[in-house]
Formats: C-alpha cells, sequence, structure tokens
C-alpha cells in the first residue's frame, strides 16, 4: 500500500478523532456511571427517611389503640379515625420505602414486612372495632395485637439496620466507581495523548526528512551547475513524486542543452568551411589580378608595337 502524505494526514486525523471518541466515551460512562451510584444513594437515603416515619407510625397506632381502650365519646371516635390515618400512612412509608430501595436484601425484608403491616393494621382494625362495639371481645383481641406490634417494630428495626448498611455500600461504591472512572478517563487520555504524540512525531519527521532530503540535493545540484545528476526518487509518497518530476525536468534540459551545443558545433563547422572557401576566393581573385595586368601589360606592348609599325608604315 502506497502510503502518501495526505494518507498520513488523512491517518492522523482519523486517529486523533477515534482517541477524542475514546476519551469521550470514557467520560460519559464516568459521568453516568457517578449520577448511577448517586442516585442510588439518594434513593437509600429516602427510603432510610421513609421507613424511620413509618417505625413512628406504627408507635402512635399502638398509642392509638390504647387511648381507644381509655377515650369515651367523641374522643374515642377521634382516636378511632386518627388510628386509621396512621395505619394508612405506615403501609404508604413502608411502601414508598420499598420502592426506593435498591440492594435486593432490602427490598426482601421490606416485602416482608409489608405482608406483616398488612397483618398488624388489620388486627388494629378489629381490634379498634371491638373496642368501640364488642368491648367483651377486644380483651381476646389484644394480645394477638401486641404481638404483631412487637414483630412489625423489631421487623422495622432489622430493616433499618439492612437499609442503613445497604446505604453505606451505596456509598463506597459510588466512591470507588468515581474513582475508577477518573483513573479510567486520566489513563485514557494519557495514552492518547502519548500515541498522537508518537504518531504525529514520525509523520512530521516522515514528511521533514524528506523535504530536507529533497531540498539538499537539488541545492547541490544547483551549485554545481550539474544537470547529470538527480534527486532521490525512491519515497513512494507526494516527494518521491516531485522528485521524479524535477529529474525528467532536468533530463529534458540536458537534452536541450546538448542539441543546442550540437547544433552550435556544426554552425562552427560551417562558419570554418565557409572562412576557407573566402580565402581561396581572396587568392583566385589575386591571381586573375595578375594575370590580367600581364595581359594588360602585352597589350599595350602590342600596341605600342602597332603604333611603331604604323609610323614606319607612313615613313615608307
Amino acid at each position: 500500500m502506497r502510503w502518501t502524505i495526505k494518507k498520513k494526514l488523512f491517518g492522523l486525523t482519523i486517529s486523533s478523532l477515534v482517541f477524542v471518541a475514546a476519551v469521550s466515551l470514557a467520560g460519559y460512562w464516568g459521568v453516568t456511571s457517578v449520577e448511577k451510584t448517586t442516585a442510588e444513594v439518594a434513593a437509600t437515603g429516602s427510603a432510610i427517611r421513609n421507613h424511620i416515619e413509618a417505625g413512628v407510625y406504627n408507635d402512635l397506632t399502638r398509642t392509638d389503640t390504647s387511648a381507644v381502650f381509655t377515650a369515651k365519646g367523641d374522643e374515642q371516635q377521634n382516636k378511632v379515625e386518627e388510628f386509621g390515618q396512621h395505619s394508612k400512612l405506615l403501609k404508604e412509608r413502608i411502601a414508598k420505602a420499598r420502592d426506593l430501595a435498591t440492594d435486593p436484601a432490602s427490598r426482601t425484608m421490606l416485602d416482608e414486612e409489608t405482608k406483616l403491616v398488612a397483618e398488624y393494621t388489620k388486627a388494629g382494625d378489629a381490634l379498634v372495632d371491638a373496642v368501640v362495639h364488642r368491648p367483651s371481645e377486644a380483651v381476646g383481641q389484644l394480645g394477638p395485637y401486641l404481638r404483631l406490634y412487637k414483630d412489625l417494630q423489631g421487623k422495622i428495626e432489622t430493616t433499618s439496620d439492612q437499609l442503613a448498611k445497604g446505604a453505606q455500600e451505596a456509598e463506597v461504591s459510588a466512591a470507588s466507581k468515581a474513582t475508577r472512572a477518573t483513573r479510567a478517563m486520566f489513563l485514557i487520555c494519557g495514552v492518547s495523548l502519548l500515541l498522537l504524540l508518537v504518531v504525529s512525531t514520525q509523520i512530521t519527521v516522515s514528511i521533514t526528512r524528506g523535504l530536507d532530503a529533497f531540498s539538499a540535493q537539488f541545492k547541490s545540484m544547483a551549485e554545481a551547475n550539474d544537470l547529470t545528476a538527480r534527486v532521490d526518487q525512491q519515497r513512494s509518497d507526494e516527494i518521491g513524486d516531485l522528485g521524479s518530476c524535477l529529474n525528467v525536468f532536468v533530463e529534458k534540459v540536458h537534452d536541450i542543452l546538448v542539441q543546442i551545443s550540437q547544433s552550435a558545433e556544426g554552425v562552427a563547422n560551417a562558419s570554418d568551411t565557409l572562412s576557407a572557401t573566402s580565402q581561396q576566393i581572396t587568392a583566385n581573385s589575386e591571381e586573375t589580378s595578375a594575370q590580367a595586368r600581364v595581359v594588360s601589360d602585352a597589350t599595350l606592348q602590342v600596341s605600342q608595337n602597332l603604333q611603331t609599325v604604323a609610323t614606319g608604315a607612313e615613313e615608307m
């Protein structure tokens, strides 16, 4: 596979995005984990508060039944109504605590407590009704009612201990998850930064080293005026392509200069031939001029001879 500079930079960008996504996911996981454990701690705290209120209402129902025994008339009726309200609030607080509990042990104990509350309030309603309408039957129902009250009170105390234990475990779990999330985020950030530093350094070095070598070779070629030298084109990236193009350009310039040199040599040879021909023509011209002077002298001599003959002829 040909790793060009463009591919390297694109790969670096993708790697950066992957590392950023990993850090973001780690941060999201940490935040959601802390939120979840915080919500569990808050829910457990609310469950404990509702359960404590349930214990208070349980005591109030016990007090209401005692008041129903001693009160008369309208006051007794008021105590009966208060008993009904406190019983209803007792059930609601136990059910609310059951819904808010997060650990399975507390849920199981609250389920058992809910059944016991139902039996207790049912026995309390029967006892109050007997005290108001059938006083003779009330004494016989008082014993089972008190036993259910004691059982419920003991169950509430046991469940309260379990809820407190669950709240403590939830706090410890929240702190542990927060610590793990923080460590995970720092670890991923550190690894991401280290890998990005290594990858970016390697890519930068591979690019700058190639550019430096290319620049040094091109500078030496320019200083030496050596058109036979070539730059390194062994790289398989854009720098190698640039070197190949430069080599092709230098090769063409060299060929053009060779052709120009050959043409200049041909012109010099032709000039030498032309000069020799000119010298030959000059020499021939001088010889012709000498021959013309001889002919002229001979003609002049003949003319003089003819004149002498003519003079002699006239004399004769």
